[in-house]
């Protein structure tokens, strides 16, 4: 049976994996991408901070990730985020170049679902909906407007966002492409 929990700061490793997924970034293992995300994910004071992070979980074992945060400090946050350094003196930036020229994914007034993801074998469950019903429950407790981004090409993900209540305004430059943004 599939539960909801905060994360955990021992989810970093799951919590890295699951950011890349939902970017649609291959990494092999641990490698140095994956360890410099999970570095991100330990600390509180990034975008990706484990703070900020809803679990599903089967039987205990993490199964999905939904990343969601007030947008309100976007920006400073992801400066922070995109050029820390690790310990090999690599910025996020040096492993993603494009994010070099990303603009704001979030803003004022806006509560921001930044990555969903579920491993392969529990695709198919309403895993993603049901972490995105309650990430949709807090933007409504805290009063703000949840929002997303969504490649236009993947239409499973617009279907659901679509029956969630989520409709299209706009368009924002993230990651080298143009995501369409959904708000609610």
């Amino acid at each position: 049976m599939i539960q909801l929990r905060n994360a955990e700061p021992r989810d970093a490793d799951f919590i890295a994996r699951m950011i890349l997924t939902a970017l649609h970034i291959e990494t092999e293992g641990n490698g140095p991408l994956t360890a410099h995300i999970a570095a991100l994910v330990a600390r509180e004071d990034t975008l990706y901070t484990w703070r900020h992070c809803l679990i599903a979980a089967d039987d205990g074992e993490a199964a999905g990730l939904c990343l969601a945060y007030d947008g309100r400090d976007y920006h400073e946050r992801s400066i922070r985020t995109f050029r820390m350094q690790g310990g090999d003196g690599k910025a996020l930036v040096d492993y993603i170049p494009s994010l070099e020229h990303n603009a704001d994914e979030a803003g004022e007034g806006e509560y921001y679902l930044d990555s969903i993801a579920v491993l392969p074998e529990y695709r198919g469950h309403g895993i993603a909906r049901t972490m995105i019903s309650a990430q949709i429950e807090t933007a409504g407790r805290l009063g703000l407007l949840p929002t997303l981004l969504v490649d236009p090409d993947n239409t499973a993900a617009i279907r659901l966002y679509a029956s969630l209540g989520f409709r299209h305004t706009g368009t924002v430059h993230a990651f080298g492409m143009d995501y369409h943004k959904y708000t609610r």
